[in-house]
């Protein structure tokens, strides 16, 4: 009944053409959409405002919310239920007022994708459902050019709260829908051909084993077109440009004015950084920039529509599940972002938050450097600072035994290995074991032997006892170790010492025995001078110091001595 009334409406409206009649009809579509918005019945209320839009072409009310009621709509639709259907999601649940479907995870795996459902079935289905709802949703939004536009939705209708939207809301959500295009389109072109059901095997534990996934699907990531880059490029610019707008109308509003979007404090830093940021951007899209609100960044987004790099190409190698540090192939993601070293970007990828903590990680060995003669190896090592790691070797790939251990301090650790004198072949691998082995130079009788100027040493105190020896000398009464150096000149020198994150206290003395000991210099945190006699033998002690806000007790560190 309800679909006739609809059609006799829509012929009466069409056949008369009666413009003081149709604005009346399509009022009375709206407030029964409306009604149905109360009822949580959004695919009712869409219908009822398509139709009131049929009638009204530029009903502003009737465009606004059916902009957002179709693609609110699209889950409830058949094409949206069976691919849901086919990706194992569960069936009961799939109500956007309250969605309890579950997503395979964990012991549901064997749910994941029915016998054939591939990834490539996403590019069709969403280019088809949601990225068409996407842009007719910005078509109805277009239709509304009143800047004094306003429309109130009671609180029934939201299920949250009560909420005025205004002409600067509708900018803002046409500026997040051009985003949603970009993305779309971003996304679509990406060759995602893989079999789901096949893919479950490669989760074991919970964890994904990215390295098999990419050795069987070797197209994966890689582009299957490139004909809708400049319609990525267009969306992303308009993004830009209604964005300006949005934040235009938003900053003029009186104060105290609450709407759907509201910026905290019209004069903070935070709006106006990100608005300019945006702008820089859509610039980049011509050429390299420098972000006006970080110098430090280059951009240049039109790199990205070139078609000449595709996700793939910016993987870098893969154990397993875990991502090979220092292997990031092109830190400037095919030239859109410039002048950032490798370390700095994974850096940045890889940061303790709530993303970062999912990326696990593994160390990899780099620029191995031939011994000449017994010389000892020496090679960088990619390493997750904070972190501790064991280097052992073998000659036979059978027989492994350590050659060091270490706590990075930084995300290359330049590692020597100073007992192998082998000049036949020799293999190395990096353990993570969790921990690392207590410090062999916990004691002051087994302090490591330092020479030269200027000198630097890798060291840990992380597994050291306490302040235990009778007669050491206190500082902090932390954990430390010991060092020996013996100056090569008289002058002025420097002791320094970087940690991977721990409060330190360093100690500078002269003396045959752990108990009487004469100091030199000590500090807390900052680098000590001393005047050293060329021949005299200096102990150096490095251990963690008090911290008042907390934080890692021990760790990882570089102690360097120069000369001034």
């Amino acid at each position: 009944m309800k679909t006739q009334l609809l059609v006799l409406v829509l012929s009466l409206s069409s056949f008369f053409g009666n413009k003081a009649w149709s604005q009346p009809a399509a009022d009375n579509m709206v407030t029964q959409g409306r009604i149905f918005l109360t009822q949580r019945n959004i695919t009712n209320a869409n219908d009822y405002f398509a139709s009131a839009v049929a009638i009204s072409t530029n009903h502003q009310n009737a465009n606004a919310l059916q902009a957002i009621t179709r693609i609110l709509a699209v889950v409830y639709q058949a094409p949206a239920q069976n691919f849901l259907t086919r990706l194992g999601v569960s069936s009961p649940g799939r109500d956007i007022y309250q969605w309890t479907a579950g997503f395979p995870v964990g012991d549901k795996l064997q749910t994941m994708g029915s016998a054939g459902t591939s990834g490539a079935e996403f590019a069709p289905f969403w280019r088809t459902n949601i990225l068409k709802e996407i842009t007719n949703a910005l078509g109805n939004l277009s239709r509304i050019t009143n800047s004094s536009f306003l429309i109130n939705l009671a609180s029934n209708e939201t299920t949250l709260a009560a909420v005025d939207v205004d002409y600067g809301d509708i900018l803002m959500l046409q500026a997040g829908l051009h985003f949603m295009e970009y993305w779309s389109y971003t996304l679509i072109l990406q060759n995602l051909d893989a079999q789901l059901s096949a893919l479950r095997s490669l989760f074991a534990d919970g964890r994904f084993d990215v390295q098999q996934m990419l050795m069987d699907y070797p197209q994966l990531l890689t582009f299957t077109s490139t004909n809708d880059l400049a319609k990525a490029r267009t969306a992303f610019a308009n993004f830009s440009d209604r964005y300006q707008q949005a934040s235009d109308f938003l900053r003029q509003r009186p104060p105290g004015t609450t709407r759907l979007f509201n910026f905290v404090d019209n004069n903070s830093t935070g709006e106006p950084r990100f608005r300019q940021t945006v702008v820089d951007l859509k610039a980049s899209l011509n050429s390299a920039i420098v972000l006006t609100d970080f110098t430090n960044f280059t951009f240049f987004a039109g790199s990205q529509f070139s078609g000449q790099h595709s996700f793939r190409s910016f993987l870098p190698r893969f154990a397993g599940p875990n991502m090979a540090l220092g292997t990031l192939p092109d830190p400037t993601f095919g030239g859109v972002l410039v002048g950032r070293s490798r370390d700095e970007v994974e850096g940045f990828i890889l940061e303790e938050t709530d993303f970062g903590k999912h990326i696990p990680t593994v160390a990899a060995m780099d620029d191995l450097q031939r011994p000449v003669g017994a010389q000892p190896f020496r090679f960088t090592i990619r390493a997750k600072p904070g972190k501790g790691y064991v280097v052992q070797s073998s000659t036979n790939l059978t027989q492994w035994q350590d050659a060091g251990a270490f706590v990075a301090v930084d995300r290359a650790v330049d590692f020597t290995e100073g007992a192998n004198n082998s000049t036949g072949r020799v293999f190395y691998r990096i353990v993570d074991r969790g921990s690392v082995p207590p410090p062999t130079n916990d004691y002051f009788t087994n302090r490591v032997t330092l020479t030269g100027s200027p000198v630097q040493a890798l060291g840990y105190n992380v597994g050291a006892s306490f302040f235990t020896e009778s007669g050491e000398p206190g500082l902090s009464n932390g954990r430390s170790v010991w060092y020996s150096w013996t100056a090569p000149a008289s002058g002025t020198f420097t002791v320094k010492v970087a940690t991977s994150g721990f409060n330190f206290a360093a100690g500078v003395y002269t003396g045959s025995a752990v108990n009487s000991l004469s100091t030199v210099v000590t500090t807390y945190g900052w680098d000590a001078q001393f005047t050293a006699t060329a021949g005299q033998i200096y102990h150096i002690k490095v251990e963690s110091g008090f911290s008042f806000f907390g934080g890692p007790a021990t760790g990882g560190f570089k102690l360097s001595i120069n000369q001034i």
